[in-house]
């Protein structure tokens, strides 16, 4: 197969040039690092939207319940992650009777709080981390 090219048509490559690539990539690596710094506050906000919302649907007999949920942010040079736990909830200690209001016994029917919050509370907590970071993108523009 041949393609035939008049040489008076001007290719692509006869007409690109590139300029500012320079400071192209210092705003690339500004809105990085930018980001970066701004991400485990972004993942801690929308992981207090679903401890809110959990906190919300805990069963309150004394009210302990619902001030053991809480969050716990961990983060890397690039990556942040939250856990919303009930805190103290192991076998023995104060609230281990969390897992039985949220899956039940063989004696008392399960009461969800948990799950139910957090999925009432994903679509909150995702649109406000995307706005944040969309944010953030705009403002660099």
């Amino acid at each position: 197969m041949w393609i035939w090219q008049s040489p008076s048509v001007p290719t692509v490559a006869d007409a690109a040039q590139v300029i500012g690539l320079d400071g192209l990539a210092a705003s690339i690596d500004a809105l990085h690092n930018e980001l970066r710094a701004a991400l485990p506050d972004i993942v801690a906000d929308g992981a207090a939207i679903i401890a809110d919302e959990v906190r919300a649907r805990a069963p309150v007999r004394t009210g302990s319940l619902s001030n053991a949920i809480d969050t716990i942010v961990n983060h890397g040079t690039d990556s942040a992650s939250a856990i919303v736990q009930v805190d103290d909830s192991a076998q023995g200690q104060q609230e281990h009777y969390a897992i039985f209001d949220e899956f039940g016994t063989s004696k008392q029917p399960a009461r969800p709080f948990f799950r139910p919050g957090v999925q009432a509370a994903a679509p909150r907590a995702q649109a406000l981390m995307v706005e944040r970071i969309a944010s953030i993108i705009g403002d660099a523009q």
